[in-house]
């Protein structure tokens, strides 16, 4: 090992000469509970992940009989607002599926919305997600024949067609934090139709991909390795990772026939024709086995060639990974990617050879990297060689720098896209490293330059409980880790930072800083008084104002902080305003209710009314409700429809504020904070500033207090003779959750509002039952769904009814997530209110 695919590569620069890190901590007294059965594993087949997270926020894990699968996911804890592991949910028919075999490995697709799932015969089943964590569905049977060959020892997911927005660091020039965003462009190869594609390496040396085609089927096809020729035995492991050369294992790629494929543009034909995949190689060979541990080198000196270390064959191999360097530039170019092997020696044995112990782990490591081809100088005598085409570079593996460890690696990951490599060790600490130099993060070094948050001072603290976990998977950001331990129990790991943090919240002062960050990373201009099309689109406005919302949400039953109530409220108007065009087929449009002409600046509705962002969401709803009656007067509606309209109508014609007035009233507030702008000489560079005050910190900025005279002495007056005054303070907004009085506090506790159609929903309490059974629908055949961020519920039927309102849903985007941009999770219609 490792493997390579290509002729040309060079087997006498392998044995490099190692150097010593010391890593840190003293090695274990005994080694941990279900240690050697672990290894043990890691030693026999490459693929042995029994807990994954997904991208969803969805953790999957082999339970410890290891035949069955369970599923759980990160929430916050309606009663006390604190983010917890969520009950266990089995994943089912699996059992059935793989005939009984063990299960040995899970893998999460890119999308985290597809799991994939292999037994000991190297059977793969793959499962989805279609709305709610805690609901997982199968997608593909297990179709491997099983033989002594089959068994998976590598295995990845292809990419899918989308980039993200990504900051390779971040340094601090003149005491601010300048970011470096880039678009994250995805690698290939893809599948055509963007559907799901798996690509498996067997024991016995055959390559397999698993596709999907566009009708949901599943297919696939199959490809012996020509480098298994070179070895005398089975393979063990195989890693694989795909770089803008194609993938490598070694090194090929796959072809597609057709390379795109559009449904819209196939003729009429059956049965139709989808795209075919087909597999290239380079010829592969294998490496020579390499020393471990390598050769010491002796005070910094040269190393003595004569005295290099006899490898020692305790140790082998453990684990197999390929590291990409992270992408340094907005080109999407990377630095060659390095081969890193772990090999490991059985706990508590002694080594057969003369000296010292060795360590429990060493790390080896080879870069991928070109050499020219010497000849001989007799050929530079040779006309013919001197007009030949120019030779191509070879391929060379250059063995660098060993690492060894007093531990033992139970895992080697790659994080914070590739700018960070973690490595967990069987006393369930972990380690952070630049993936360049192997150098660790201590939080230490340079404070003026960032590339992840281990770099900036967080860590994962000593577990308190004592847990020994055997194997880890990390959140996507990787702030938060879930360890599974050899009782088949999952244990949360939170980062931390150095400095701690009073009842494991930051204080205000810190929360309001963190979210100007935010702001200023992404970046966000706050101000909408004239781009204010901008809003409906904008990707990352609800990702602000959900991170806002949650740092000032306690618990369901109290009230949020003023400034999580602006961003809250902010929201509710953003979901309002794009709901109402899909609903109604117009351009813009929502729901709203009119609030209280304010009294004192510390109002909620003040803020909503100056900030520039909420009072264009609320223009747009102005427009989607003209829009309802310009449809009941035009349209050729008939039957229940007409009457459906005609009651939306009549409600809209009795609100205390028709939609004429406040459009009017939305009107005057503008001009009202133009003109303080205009007094105060703010321009379109300066204004960003202020509007920003009333998103992040909820205090009205000087510049806008004139508007706010303006507002409640001349705009506020001038309305009181168009609306009804007495039915809107008489009206009941505890259902709206802002308030701190008794009725807000009883409607808390008694009642809840579907946060998609704004319905109430009464709480109950199941007699003799200890709480909900997650998945299955109430007394009425209606599933609930609750946010795993904000805690609200949603009802309703799945699938939709209709055509249509699938469609709707779908384009909303609130098939798998809320209006915050949390996931859902099933529960039955029985609320259990201490939960």
């Amino acid at each position: 090992m490792p493997l390579m695919m290509d002729d040309s590569i060079n087997v006498g620069d392998l044995f490099g000469e190692p150097t010593s890190l010391e890593l840190g901590l003293p090695p274990s007294a005994s080694p941990a509970r279900g240690l050697a059965q672990r290894l043990d594993e890691m030693r026999l087949l490459g693929c042995c992940q029994k807990i994954a997270w997904s991208k969803l926020g969805c953790i999957a894990y082999i339970s410890q009989d290891s035949l069955r699968v369970k599923v759980r996911h990160l929430q916050c804890r309606p009663s006390d607002g604190k983010w917890v592991l969520s009950d266990e949910t089995p994943l089912m028919p699996i059992t059935e599926a793989h005939g009984g075999h063990a299960l040995t490995h899970l893998s999460w697709n890119e999308a985290g919305s597809d799991l994939a799932v292999v037994d000991v015969t190297g059977r793969v089943s793959v499962y989805h997600i279609p709305f709610a964590l805690n609901s997982v569905n199968g997608l593909r049977q297990p179709a491997f024949s099983p033989d002594d060959g089959s068994q998976i020892v590598g295995m990845m997911w292809l990419n899918t067609q989308r980039s993200v927005h990504a900051f390779y660091q971040a340094a601090k020039v003149q005491g601010r934090w300048a970011y470096s965003p880039f678009r994250r462009r995805p690698i290939g190869p893809f599948h055509p139709a963007n559907k799901a594609a798996l690509l498996c390496i067997t024991r016995s040396g055959s390559m397999k991909l698993l596709y999907q085609n566009p009708d949901g089927r599943w297919d696939d096809i199959s490809v012996d390795l020509k480098s298994t020729s070179y070895s005398d035995r089975l393979l063990s492991h195989a890693a694989l990772v795909a770089t803008q050369n194609g993938i490598l294992v070694a090194t090929y790629s796959i072809n597609w026939n057709p390379p795109q494929w559009d449904p819209a543009q196939q003729p009429k034909q059956t049965p139709p024709q989808f795209p075919v995949p087909s597999f290239r190689f380079t010829h592969s060979k294998v490496e020579t086995s390499c020393t471990v541990p390598g050769m010491h080198r002796n005070d910094g000196e040269e190393p003595d060639m004569m005295h290099q270390s006899i490898s020692n064959p305790l140790y082998t191999l453990s684990r197999l990974d390929i590291i990409l360097p992270a992408s340094d530039n907005a080109a999407g170019t990377t630095a060659n990617p390095w081969i890193v092997a772990v090999f490991s020696t059985p706990p508590q044995a002694t080594p057969d050879h003369p000296g010292p112990q060795g360590p429990a782990s060493v790390i080896v490591r080879w870069q991928l990297d070109t050499a020219a081809f010497t000849l001989h100088p007799k050929f530079d005598e040779m006309a013919a060689k001197r007009n030949s085409t120019q030779i191509k570079p070879r391929p060379v593996l250059r063995r660098l720098e060993d690492i060894y460890s007093d531990r033992y690696v139970i895992s080697v990951d790659q994080i914070e896209y590739g700018n960070v490599v973690a490595i967990t060790y069987d006393d369930s600490s972990v380690s952070f490293y630049d993936p360049k130099t192997m150098a660790l993060f201590n939080g230490v070094d340079d404070a003026n330059t960032v590339t992840g948050l281990a770099q900036a001072g967080f860590h994962y603290a000593p577990d308190a409980s004592g847990c020994q976990g055997q194997h880890v998977s990390f959140s996507p950001s990787a702030c938060a880790a879930v360890m599974l331990d050899s009782d088949g129990q999952t244990h949360l790991r939170v980062m931390e930072h150095s400095y701690g943090a009073e009842n494991g919240l930051y204080d205000e002062n810190a929360q309001i800083t963190f979210i100007n960050e935010v702001y200023r990373a992404l970046p966000i201009n706050c101000n909408f008084t004239v781009e204010q099309e901008k809003l409906m689109n904008h990707p990352y406005i609800p990702k602000c104002l959900s991170i806002q919302a949650a740092l000032g949400f306690a618990d369901k039953y109290k009230p949020r902080s003023f400034a999580s109530s602006v961003s809250w409220s902010i929201l509710q108007l953003r979901h309002a305003a794009i709901l109402y065009p899909f609903f109604f087929q117009y351009n813009k449009g929502i729901q709203a209710e009119p609030h209280d002409p304010v009294k004192t600046t510390n109002s909620l509705a003040l803020i909503i009314l100056l900030s520039s962002m909420s009072r264009a969401f609320l223009r747009f709803i102005c427009r989607g409700l003209r829009g309802i009656h310009a449809g009941y007067t035009n349209a050729s509606l008939g039957g229940d429809s007409r009457l459906q309209y005609a009651e939306i109508c009549q409600a809209l014609d009795a609100t205390p504020a028709r939609i004429d007035v406040y459009e009017k009233f939305l009107s005057a507030v503008d001009s009202a904070v133009r003109h303080a702008y205009h007094g105060a000489g703010f321009g379109d560079t300066e204004r960003p500033g202020p509007e920003k005050e009333l998103l992040v910190n909820a205090r009205i900025p000087p510049v806008l207090v004139a508007a706010v005279s303006t507002i409640l002495r001349q705009t506020v007056p001038g309305l009181k003779s168009e609306v009804d005054r007495m039915a809107i303070y008489m009206h009941d907004y505890s259902w709206l959750g802002f308030g701190s009085d008794l009725r807000s506090e009883l409607y808390r506790r008694t009642r809840e509002v579907d946060i998609i159609k704004k319905t109430p929903i009464r709480m109950t309490i199941a007699q003799g039952s200890n709480g909900p059974q997650l998945g299955k629908p109430n007394n009425q055949g209606v599933l609930r769904r609750r946010c795993v961020r904000c805690c609200d519920v949603s009802e309703g039927t799945y699938p939709p009814r209709s055509v249509l309102a699938f469609r709707m849903i779908f384009k909303l985007g609130h098939l798998r997530s809320c209006i915050c941009g949390g996931m859902w999770t099933l529960e039955s219609g029985l609320n259990e209110v201490g939960k």
